[in-house]
C-alpha cells in the first residue's frame, strides 16, 4: 500500500495554495513537510490530531498518515478529531479527568473529604477556585495536606511504610482498609490541621537510586541558580520540591507534561521521572511533549502578535538639540567632503556583532579609506517590526554614528534639515538601506524624498522587505515562499494580519527611491525577484566576501578517533540547533562521535556538548574559521531552517575544510556546498539522523578526506556598485 494510492492530490492544492504556487509535487510536499505542519493529506484524515491521539506514533516518528493506513485503520484509530457534543466544549477540569479515569477514588473519597476544612485550611487552593476533593486526590496528600482535621496524610504513611512503598493515597487507602484494620488516623499527639504542610520525602535516604544514578546536577544547578545560591543540594531539592515546580532532572524530561498525560501517575502521587525510569520508559510513555519546541515557538508568534500591527515610536532619553547635532556632524563631516553616503540599518553596527553589523563596518572602512563619509542610522529603540506611520519626522528618533563614531540620538527632523544643507552645498548624496526594522516607514520615505539621492540601494540581507517575519518563517517555524499576502497560507501565520500594512509600507519607499536592489547571492537576488511586487531598477548579485586560498588541511585518515562534529553560530531554534540538540541527545551513547558548539554564547542546556567561545568581529574575521581548524573539527552541521541569503557560517565551514552537511531548501547555503563539492545536502531530518545511526557519515568524511582539502579566509567584497575602487 501507497501513500498515493489515497492521496488526495486536488485537495491539497486546493487548500493549501502556498505549495500550489511553488509547483511542488503535493505528495512530496506532504512527505516532506505537511504532515509535520499539521496538514490534512485529505479531507478525512487530520494529521495532528493522529499524532496528538497516538503518542506511540510520535515516538517511531512516523508519517501519520502512513500509519494509518497500514496499521491504524485496522485498529479502530481515529483519523479525524471526536467533534465536541456542545459547540463551546472545553477541555475536562480536573476533577472531571478523575472522575473518568479513576472513578473508584473518587467515589470512596466523595463525602469523607472535608471540603470546607480544606478550603478555610488551604486558602490558595480556594483562591484558586480548585475543587478540593480533586485537589486532594490529584496533590494535596502528597504536599501532605489534610482531607479532615481528623486525619494526618503525613503521619499515616510515615506510621504506615507499606502504603507509602506502594504509593497509595493514604486517606483512600484507610477509608477502604485501614479504618475497618484499626490503623490510627492521627498520632496520639494530634498536629493541627492547619499546621504548614510537610514534603513527604525529607530526607536523602528516600531518594530512589535510579533516579540518583541518572539525576544531572550540574545541569540542575544551571537552570536553578536559585537552588545553587541556597547551597541546597540539587537532587535532594528535586526530589522533595523540585518536581512539584516543573523543574527538569535531565535535558530530556518535563514533569509537568508527564503528569499531565498520564495522569493515573499524578493520582498515584509518584515522582514522575522515578515512574519514567522505572516503568514508563519501557511502557513508550513520552518524557516531553510531542513538538514541544514547535508549539512553544507557534504560541510566543501569536502572543506577540495580538498587539498592534507596527508598534508605536516613543521618544527616548538623552536626544540632541539641533544646534548641538550640526555642530558635531560639521565637526566629523568636513566641509571639502563632497561625497556622503547615508546608511539605514536596525541597530547599532559598531555594538551589536553579527553578519549584517560586519558588512555595514566593511563598507564604512572601505568608504572612508577614499575619502567619502559614511553616516549610519539605526532606530533609537531597535525593533524587528517596522515601526508605526509619523506625519511629523521630528518624533523619529534614530542613533546616528559617522565614521564609526558614535554621535548620539537625534530628530528626524534636525537630521533631514542637516542633510538638505549638505545637499545644497553640493555634496553628492548616496542612500543604501541594509534594512528597514525599527524604523518608521514615512521617516524612511521623508529622507528619499528631502535629500533626493543621486543612487540608492536597498539590500536583501534577509527577507524583511516582504514580510515582518524577516526569515519568511511561518509563525517561527518552516519558510513559507512568501504566499500572497491576504492568502489562506499567509492568513494562518501569526504574522499573516500585519503583513499588508508592512507590505503597502516598503511598496511606498520603493516607490519613492526606485532603488537597485542588491543580494549577497544569485539565489537570494532569483527568490526575491520571483516574489517582490516593488518597483526597481535593477536587481544585482553583490557577494559579502570571496574565498581565498590560505593553506590546506592535509589527508588524515580519522578511523583512529571520534568523528567531530559542530554546529556553528547561534544556538538557536531558526539556525538549526534543535536540530543539532536532537542528533546529539539520540548519539549520546555512541562512542563513534563527539559534539561541538562554537558560538558566542552558550544555552543553559549543552548536554553532552563541548562549548568553545567564539567571537567573529570585524577586526577578527578569521576567528570562526581559525577555532575549527584549532579543534581539528570533521564535520559542521549548517542545518538552518532558513532559506538563507549569504550564511557566513557555511562559508566559514567549507574554509576550514569541514565536510557540511546541509538542508535542502536552506537557500544560499545548499547552493555553496553543492557548487563547492565540499558535503552533502539532505532532504530531510530522517535522513540526517540515518546518516549518524548508520555510521554512513564516517565513510562520507573519510572518503571526502582522502586528499587534502584546502583551506581559506573569506575576503571581504566590494559592497555597493560604483564605489569598488573604495576597497
Amino acid at each position: 500500500m501507497t501513500l498515493g494510492e489515497h492521496f488526495d492530490r486536488a485537495f491539497y492544492l486546493e487548500e493549501y495554495s502556498d505549495v500550489a504556487q511553488t509547483g511542488m509535487d503535493p505528495l512530496e510536499h506532504y512527505i516532506l513537510a505537511g504532515w509535520q505542519e499539521g496538514r490534512f493529506p485529505k479531507p478525512d484524515f487530520d494529521s495532528a490530531y493522529y499524532l496528538e491521539a497516538n503518542p506511540d506514533v510520535v515516538q517511531g516518528e512516523v508519517n501519520p498518515f502512513y500509519h494509518y493506513l497500514t496499521v491504524g485503520q485496522k485498529e479502530g484509530r481515529r483519523s479525524l478529531r471526536p467533534e465536541p457534543p456542545l459547540a463551546g466544549m472545553r477541555e475536562p477540569t480536573l476533577a472531571e479527568s478523575i472522575q473518568t479515569f479513576f472513578p473508584e477514588v473518587w467515589e470512596a473519597l466523595a463525602g469523607q473529604v472535608d471540603c470546607e476544612h480544606y478550603k478555610r485550611e488551604y486558602p490558595d487552593v480556594a483562591e484558586a477556585g480548585m475543587d478540593p476533593l480533586a485537589h486532594y486526590i490529584a496533590a494535596g496528600w502528597r504536599e501532605g495536606r489534610n482531607p479532615t482535621k481528623d486525619f494526618d496524610s503525613a503521619y499515616y504513611l510515615e506510621s504506615n511504610p507499606d502504603v507509602q512503598e506502594c504509593g497509595m493515597n493514604p486517606f483512600y487507602h484507610y477509608i477502604i482498609v485501614g479504618r475497618s484494620e484499626g490503623r490510627p488516623s492521627l498520632a496520639a499527639e494530634a498536629v493541627p490541621a492547619s499546621s504548614p504542610a510537610q514534603p513527604i520525602h525529607d530526607s536523602a535516604a528516600d531518594v530512589p537510586d535510579v533516579v540518583a544514578e541518572h539525576f544531572d546536577r550540574e545541569l540542575y544547578l544551571t537552570e536553578n541558580p536559585d537552588v545553587a545560591e541556597a547551597g541546597m543540594d540539587p537532587l535532594q531539592h528535586y526530589v522533595v520540591t523540585g518536581w512539584r515546580e516543573g523543574r527538569h532532572p535531565i535535558s530530556g524530561f518535563d514533569p509537568f507534561y508527564y503528569l499531565e498525560a498520564y495522569p493515573d501517575v499524578l493520582v498515584a502521587g509518584m515522582e514522575p521521572f522515578h515512574h519514567y525510569l522505572l516503568a514508563g520508559r519501557s511502557e513508550g510513555r513520552l518524557a516531553t511533549r510531542p513538538y514541544g519546541t514547535v508549539r512553544a515557538l507557534i504560541a510566543d508568534a501569536h502572543r506577540r502578535h495580538k498587539g498592534p500591527a507596527l508598534p508605536t515610536l516613543r521618544a527616548p532619553k538623552g536626544v540632541l538639540g539641533a544646534e548641538a547635532l550640526i555642530r558635531i556632524l560639521n565637526l566629523l563631516i568636513p566641509r571639502h567632503r563632497d561625497q556622503i553616503v547615508i546608511s539605514v540599518s536596525h541597530d547599532e553596527y559598531i555594538r551589536v556583532s553579527g553578519g549584517v553589523q560586519n558588512v555595514v563596518g566593511h563598507e564604512q572602512v572601505s568608504l572612508n579609506k577614499v575619502g567619502i563619509s559614511y553616516l549610519h542610522l539605526s532606530p533609537a529603540e531597535p525593533s524587528l517590526r517596522l515601526a508605526r506611520e509619523i506625519e511629523d519626522p521630528s518624533r523619529a528618533i534614530v542613533t546616528v554614528i559617522v565614521d564609526g563614531e558614535r554621535v548620539g540620538r537625534a530628530s528626524g527632523a534636525d537630521l533631514l534639515a542637516y542633510l538638505q544643507q549638505r545637499e545644497n552645498g553640493q555634496a553628492t548624496l548616496t542612500l543604501t538601506i541594509h534594512s528597514m526594522l525599527g524604523h518608521a516607514p514615512s521617516f524612511l520615505q521623508q529622507l528619499a524624498t528631502h535629500i533626493k539621492p543621486e543612487r540608492s540601494f536597498v539590500w536583501i540581507h534577509d527577507f524583511s522587505t516582504l514580510c515582518s517575519s524577516y526569515a519568511l518563517l511561518r509563525n517561527d517555524i518552516e519558510f513559507c515562499w512568501a504566499p500572497a499576502v491576504g492568502s489562506t497560507a499567509c492568513q494562518i501565520c501569526a504574522y499573516g494580519r500585519e503583513r499588508p500594512e508592512h507590505v503597502k509600507a516598503v511598496a511606498d519607499i520603493f516607490t519613492s527611491l526606485s532603488p537597485t536592489v542588491l543580494a549577497p547571492s544569485d539565489t537570494a537576488r532569483k527568490f526575491w525577484v520571483s516574489v517582490s511586487p516593488y518597483l526597481y531598477r535593477q536587481a544585482q548579485v553583490r557577494p559579502l566576501g570571496k574565498p581565498e586560498r590560505v593553506g590546506v588541511r592535509a589527508a588524515l585518515p580519522i578511523s583512529d578517533r571520534k568523528l567531530r562534529i559542530a554546529h556553528i553560530g547561534a544556538p538557536i531554534y531558526l539556525k538549526g540547533w534543535e536540530v543539532f540538540s536532537s542528533l546529539v541527545t539520540e548519539r549520546a551513547d555512541d562512542a563513534r562521535y563527539e559534539f561541538f558548539l562554537f558560538s558566542q554564547e552558550a544555552p543553559r542546556r549543552l548536554g553532552d556538548v563541548k562549548h568553545v567561545t567564539v567571537s567573529v568581529t570585524p577586526d577578527d574575521a578569521e576567528a570562526m574559521v581559525n577555532a575549527l581548524l584549532d579543534a581539528d573539527i570533521d564535520v559542521v552541521v549548517n542545518w538552518s531552517l532558513c532559506y538563507e541569503t549569504f550564511s557566513y557560517t557555511a562559508h566559514e565551514g567549507i574554509l576550514a575544510g569541514a565536510y557540511v552537511i546541509a538542508r535542502e531548501n536552506s537557500g544560499n547555503i545548499a547552493a555553496v556546498v553543492k557548487g563547492r563539492r565540499a558535503g552533502v545536502v539532505l532532504q530531510d531530518e530522517h535522513k540526517l539522523f540515518t546518516l549518524f545511526s548508520s555510521g554512513s557519515v564516517v565513510a562520507a568524511v573519510e572518503e571526502f578526506r582522502k586528499a587534502a582539502v584546502v583551506t581559506g579566509r573569506l575576503e571581504p567584497s566590494p559592497t555597493l556598485p560604483g564605489f569598488d575602487r573604495a576597497s
